[in-house]
């Protein structure tokens, strides 16, 4: 990928600096939602600052002319432009990320020699002329939330247009009942048939005039609208930009979004889906008194529901196909058609395809310990989940050999490096393994999760209630673990009951919570039942979570500014079972034959008799 930043009067050091942390959080935003299977490296590993101002179109006004901004040769570039690193096969892609004031670049740019849909119906996306073998994008983006609205926008035309232009290998064989596209009818229902892009972008009930929407069939939704994205308006919400809307993150739908992550494998197993599964938390104050009690059958109307708007779209990302392999002519990952679609154009593949890469089917223990004993962190991801755009944080193994005093435990240690970029400067920062959420973990047995933490660059800035720890089945079903301090909720980590040798603190959080642990189980419980439905529907769906836990979390709180780094370490996590404890010795105990009372049942609390002889 070829970065740029137009800087005509030289570049300015402190907003390069944040560019530069924002495109290391967009290249690991791609990594982590493809399962590794696109890895975009920057052209000579930087962004690189053209001094120079944009081609804009003739006749006044500020528009970008691509097709001379394709083909002009800059300095910066060895006297390349991007057509020629395109024809050197250099670059694939390119991404401006900053130009002066007035240059009115569009979110999303073709350029080449020929459309993206060959076929005269459908779709299409019309290329700025260029004589190039090949065609390309010029994407646009600055740090906020937009940004992955527009590289959402960026995938749909991609997709739908592929799609359109080879029918016959994706034929518009899914029926439902949708929707109209007029957002005030409610009750119309239209018969459609839909091809796979179009079945995965469906809504429950509205996805804006460009997708369906029908009721019950929610899926993944599209850039501006979740799944669960309402139909209705009232002051906050006018019907757009569904993703910034609280009452759309906490609306339950029924939903099979869980099959596009086994594409092409359908099950149609629809489950319970809101906002969590897109990255909503709780915010636990540090200092406040523990709400978890409070919670009740929907936690998600608690005032400490938050979410983060480009956690949905790395929601969205993720739930692209990623599998290997080809079936019925198509590829099984989508991430090809994405940056790669000059070979593969939707057309059906009559070829062997390889090059794949490989996600590992388990996920086990090493000395008992999950994912801090490897000398990879390859399967480990960060995410920051509080703003618009969060800052990077760079997972990295340090040995027992090199630094002793960073691992805790056996021969290595994990350190998270986190570069303070944040659009809010402050927020949650999530450590999560594996990042291909499919672990499998029967944890049923599970007693306690252990894990030791340790500060490292700026240790003031790691500030609230900290740690807080998540199993997670999915998104929408997991436990959390929050951190208290007689009965309010504690930053752990300055508590020196915790601190050990070296700095390291350890923590044991049990099961069922404790002095120094809540336990709050996330997902949907029938807001109707009785209270004592209720708290047995939670137990049920707390053992169902243990059964299958897909991954863990383990999160911190932050804050700080442009430039700080905040960093620290996690070693030794293990799930630990209850101890089996045995008699000294063991004697048969034969039960004697006890009278019912009056009037109770059987197995009843009755009155005992002594039996007589």
């Amino acid at each position: 990928m070829l970065v740029l930043a137009f800087y005509p009067n030289g570049p300015n050091v402190e907003a390069l600096s944040h560019i530069r942390t924002y495109l290391r959080h967009k290249l690991d935003f791609v990594r982590l939602a493809s399962v590794n299977g696109a890895i975009l490296q920057p052209y000579q590993n930087d962004v690189i600052c053209l001094r120079a101002v944009p081609p804009l179109l003739a006749g006044g006004g500020f528009n970008i002319d691509y097709t001379r901004l394709a083909v002009t040769p800059y300095p910066e570039l060895d006297g390349y432009s991007m057509v020629d690193l395109i024809e050197k096969g250099d670059v694939d892609a390119v991404l401006v990320t900053t130009a002066p004031a007035g240059c009115n670049f569009s979110e999303n740019a073709l350029v080449g020699n020929k459309d993206l849909n060959p076929n005269p119906t459908g779709e299409k996306w019309h290329p700025w002329p260029a004589k190039c073998s090949r065609y390309f994008f010029v994407n646009y983006g600055c740090e906020d939330a937009r940004v992955y609205d527009a590289y959402t926008h960026w995938a749909e035309g991609v997709m739908s247009t592929i799609c359109d232009g080879y029918p016959a290998n994706w034929p518009r064989t899914n029926q439902y009942r949708v929707y109209t596209r007029d957002r005030t009818d409610f009750t119309t229902l239209l018969d459609s048939n839909l091809h796979l892009f179009e079945r995965f972008r469906l809504a429950d009930q509205w996805a804006g005039v460009g997708a369906f929407a029908s009721p019950g069939n929610g899926n993944c939704g599209t850039s501006h609208f979740p799944p669960n994205a309402r139909r209705d308006i009232d002051g906050s919400y006018d019907g757009d930009y569904a993703y910034y809307d609280t009452k759309t993150w906490q609306r339950y739908i029924d939903s099979v979004a869980d099959d596009w992550l086994r594409f092409p494998a359908f099950t149609g197993v629809k489950r319970k889906l809101n906002g969590y599964d897109f990255g909503a938390f709780h915010n636990y104050n540090e200092n406040a008194p523990a709400y978890g009690p409070s919670l009740g059958a929907s936690p998600e109307l608690h005032p400490s529901f938050r979410f983060g708007t480009d956690a949905y779209h790395q929601w969205w990302f993720f739930h692209l196909p990623h599998n290997p392999g080809v079936t019925d002519g198509r590829l099984n990952s989508w991430w090809p058609y994405l940056f790669d679609f000059t070979r593969f154009n939707g057309s059906r593949l009559t070829h062997s395809v390889t090059g794949f890469p490989s996600v590992p089917a388990s996920f086990v223990a090493v000395n008992a310990e999950y994912g801090t004993e490897s000398g990879t962190a390859e399967w480990w991801g960060y995410w920051h989940s509080c703003s618009d755009f969060g800052p990077f944080g760079q997972v990295s193994v340090v040995t027992n050999t090199a630094a002793p005093a960073l691992v805790a435990q056996g021969q290595y240690a994990l350190q998270v490096l986190v570069d303070q970029e944040s659009f809010h400067y402050n927020g949650r920062n999530d450590l999560f393994y594996p990042i291909s959420r499919n672990a499998r973990w029967n944890l049923s047995d599970l007693d306690s999760v252990k894990v030791s933490i340790k500060p490292g660059l700026n240790p003031g800035w790691i500030e609230g209630a900290n740690p807080v720890i998540r199993l997670c089945a999915n998104g929408g079903n997991r436990l959390e673990f929050a951190p208290l301090k007689e009965g309010h909720y504690a930053n752990l980590l300055a508590e020196p009951t915790f601190q050990g040798t070296n700095g390291w603190s350890t923590f044991l959080a049990p099961i069922d919570g404790g002095t120094n642990w809540e336990v709050n189980v996330i997902g949907y419980i029938d807001p109707a039942l009785c209270p004592q439905d209720i708290l047995a529907a939670r137990q049920q769906l707390k053992a169902k979570i243990l059964a299958e836990v897909n991954y863990v979390e383990i999160s911190l709180r932050t804050i700080g500014n442009r430039g700080t780094q905040v960093s620290y370490f996690i070693d030794d996590l293990r799930f630990q079972e209850a101890p089996l404890t045995l008699p000294a010795r063991a004697r048969v105990v034969r039960p004697r034959r006890r009278r019912r009372g009056p009037g109770c049942a059987a197995g009843g609390g009755g009155p005992r008799r002594r039996p007589g002889r």
